[in-house]
């Protein structure tokens, strides 16, 4: 069985982009960010469904509000 990465573009109302996160919530390390419109990996989602663990075109991986990704699989 061939797993398919979860292509997710960062979806902003404002066009703004993003902190990546090094752990999900708000009080976490900010440790990058994400333009809106850039294509990241969803990795996967916290227990709560708010946060997503993502990885950047670069390779960064940290922590999003998943309600500002936008994905295909």
């Amino acid at each position: 069985m061939e797993v398919v990465a979860m292509m997710c573009m960062i979806a902003t109302s404002d066009g703004s982009g993003l902190s990546l996160l090094d752990y999900p919530t708000y009080e976490a390390q900010v440790i990058g960010g994400v333009d809106s419109g850039e294509w990241v990996t969803f990795n996967f989602s916290d227990r709560s469904g708010q946060w997503a663990e993502v990885t950047d075109s670069e390779g960064e991986t940290g922590w999003v509000e998943i309600e500002y990704l936008d994905c295909q699989s």
